[in-house]
């Protein structure tokens, strides 16, 4: 059967079979040129070629027989299959009761997954007949087909093998004993047959000596405690190739040299790669919760300043990228130093401080003071002042990109992840690289509109209505300093809460008397300022409390909260998930942090819903959710298992193979049940 792309046809070795015997049949794709199918393991997309037999009672049909793949690199991609010819060995075996004379019917339905650039999945409906007789009977057309082919398949290598993680963190060794069979090669390449442990496009470091062989590449996605089966691929002197299929498993490596740490072009991402998802990652970042409030301060200025001259409005844009970006390179420094320190620490840590965290809180409610008109301060640090060439109007636009970042860091934006994920694991110079390429996209939209003055005649003209619209977008402001406030609820108990709403109202008082207290030096001056500087003390008291903080009183808070939604989900515990997925248990893992706006709006909208929560219990599937709302250890050490180094990440581990699967960033009940069944349908065996 011929399809755009590939003629799909069942051929048998053999004429003529006998009853209660053996027999080969493939499934043979002639793949158009320049086209590809996958192996069992795809690599990084793709889909592996399946067949459903219909067959006759007494026949049975055993699993595919995989040729050894070939390496396939698409971009920054890597995937295995197959080009040209593409044979599915499958052995049949048939009843001594059938009866001779009588052929055996074969039909099958056969599904495979075509790409060059684009892929387009395909099927085939297939049926053969194979003639019966009392001596069988080879096929000569077939026989050279069907011998190249098994020379393809893995042999049993019985050897002894090891691997663990390089002292990095982010690579994985084989180690093989010193079979002959490794010896004599050129080079090897190593396959794994699951998804997930080994990066496909990294390069595959290989050592061969007469005390060892070894392979060090980058890990994958997945962790992994539990033997591991591969194809070992060797390339011979004479450009002759053959595979042994090697199961590894955990412990100790032998006599194998130290391994330099692959960076570079050797990890699963290149420079080139993190740089452009990180700049891809921070355009998004404006369009994600967190931010919003900030795009109001921005619109404002914009429109405030649509008249003045080119020239001061592309200054201001400058001014704005590099508050951004400056801002990128203090949290890469600081990230880079407490990392060295030993810190477990990741993106958006500085929210796990509850000083840090009461301080945004403070200063959002009073610049929501200050564009409610309440007070007068505030408006040249957001940049709304009327004269672009005054000097605080560019201090003004600096410190609006100072609060940009500020407020962006509890978000992670799609494409965002991997490459903070891969900075957070570089030299330095190539983690501030990747941070500043980050704050560039977050920068990018207002630098383009203040540096194309043609873009600003869509505005709206200034006039009185600002006035409204400056108050309106107070709100906004307000509510993200509650939200702030129920994040260090969460972090420290409700007596932090009481602190900082107290801070929150000394701070109003003190800029009340401040300002009624202005005029000539007088004794009421005096007075006035006497009591805000006393009132300041104050502030700075109840700081203190909060920077202890009453670690027990949350907790005993939230374990209140816990008894109940135990019930919905399971605290992440890594030695359990590990349980559950020798169980074969699918686990559905939901990392997050109450400072995490993204986090927070994909459970109001998906995890949280009645729909999501039956469909888990209808299917067995285990809700398991780690809070990263205070530094945990463990939590970060997952994290960076996926490369990972923020929240939210979302992890499925279907049942049986337990091999995690990644989902997006941005989550709806949809998304959640339409990936899960896609999985499923990927794990599944073929029926036979």
């Amino acid at each position: 059967m011929a399809t755009d792309n590939v003629v799909a046809s069942l051929v048998s070795e053999q004429a003529v079979v006998v009853p209660g015997s053996r027999f080969s049949v493939a499934l043979q794709l002639d793949i158009r040129d320049g086209w590809h199918t996958y192996w069992r393991n795809p690599g990084d997309s793709g889909q592996a070629t399946a067949i459903a037999w219909t067959l006759p009672d007494s026949v049975s049909a055993g699993e595919i027989q995989w040729p050894f793949p070939e390496r396939q690199y698409v971009g920054p991609v890597a995937n295995y299959g197959y080009h040209g010819t593409a044979m599915h060995l499958v052995d049949m075996q048939l009843a001594a009761d059938w009866p001779i004379g009588e052929p055996v019917v074969l039909a099958a339905e056969a599904n495979w997954l075509v790409c060059e650039e684009e892929c387009i999945p395909e099927r085939a409906s297939l049926r053969f007949e194979i003639p019966t007789g009392a001596q069988a009977n080879i096929d000569p057309n077939q026989t050279a087909k069907f011998e190249q082919t098994r020379a393809t398949l893995p042999r049993t290598l019985a050897i002894e093998s090891a691997y663990q993680y390089a002292e990095t963190g982010d690579q994985l060794r084989f180690e093989f004993s010193p079979a002959q069979e490794l010896i004599q090669a050129e080079s090897l390449a190593y396959f794994p047959f699951e998804w997930g442990f080994v990066s496909a496009p990294a390069e595959q470091q290989v050592v061969i000596d007469s005390e060892f062989v070894s392979i060090t590449t980058q890990k994958g996605d997945l962790r992994f405690s539990t033997p591991m089966g591969g194809v070992l691929v060797i390339n011979d002197p004479d450009g002759g190739q053959r595979a042994y299929e090697v199961v590894s498993s955990p412990g100790p490596l032998g006599a194998s040299p130290p391994v330099t740490p692959l960076v570079g072009e050797t990890s699963s991402l290149s420079l080139g790669v993190a740089l452009l998802l990180a700049l891809a990652g921070g355009v998004i970042l404006n369009l994600m919760p967190c931010v919003f409030p900030v795009l109001f301060i921005k619109a404002l200025s914009l429109m405030s300043h649509a008249n003045d001259s080119a020239q001061h409005a592309r200054q201001h844009g400058l001014a704005y990228t590099v508050g951004v970006l400056a801002s990128f390179v203090v949290l890469g420094v600081l990230l880079i130093t407490l990392k060295a320190a030993g810190e477990q620490i990741g993106w958006g840590f500085q929210l796990q401080s509850p000083l840090f965290v009461s301080l945004v809180a403070l200063v959002l409610f009073v610049l929501a003071l200050s564009l409610s008109g309440f007070v007068e301060i505030g408006t040249r640090l957001m940049g709304l002042g009327s004269n672009l060439a005054n000097q605080a109007g560019y201090r003004g636009s600096f410190f609006t990109g100072v609060l940009a970042v500020v407020v962006a860091t509890p978000c992670t934006a799609p494409f965002m992840g991997p490459a903070v994920g891969f900075a957070v694991t570089q030299p330095a110079p190539v983690t501030i690289a990747v941070l500043l390429a980050l704050g560039l996209g977050l920068a990018l939209p207002y630098l383009v509109l203040s540096w194309v003055p043609a873009w600003t005649r869509w505005l709206p003209k200034p006039g009185v209505w600002m006035q409204r619209v400056q108050q309106f977008l107070a709100f906004p402001m307000y509510a993200t300093a509650v939200w702030l406030v129920w994040v260090l609820g969460q972090q420290v108990g409700i007596n932090g809460v009481l602190a900082l709403l107290m801070v929150f109202v000394l701070t109003a008082l003190t800029i009340w008397l401040w300002q009624v207290s202005s005029g000539e030096w007088n004794a009421w001056r005096m007075l006035g300022r006497f009591a805000a500087v006393l009132i300041i003390g104050g502030i700075v008291f109840l700081f203190t409390l909060l920077v202890q903080g009453d670690a027990g009183q949350a907790t005993q808070n939230m374990g209140a909260d816990e008894s109940e939604l135990s019930k919905e989900y399971v605290v992440f515990d890594a030695e359990q998930l590990s349980q559950l997925q020798a169980q074969g248990t699918p686990v559905f893992v939901n990392m997050t942090a109450a400072w995490c706006i993204t986090c927070l709006a994909n459970e109001k909208v998906a995890l949280s819903s009645a729909e999501l929560r039956d469909y888990f219990t209808e299917h067995g599937i285990v809700y398991m959710k780690g809070d990263w709302t205070n530094q945990d250890a463990a939590i970060t050490e997952y994290l960076a298992s996926f490369g990972r180094n923020s929240v939210p990440l979302y992890v499925y581990y279907p049942p049986g193979d337990g091999a995690a699967r990644v989902l997006p960033q941005l989550l709806t009940v949809a998304t959640v049940i339409e990936y899960i069944e896609r999985q499923k349908v990927a794990t599944e065996p073929p029926v036979l």
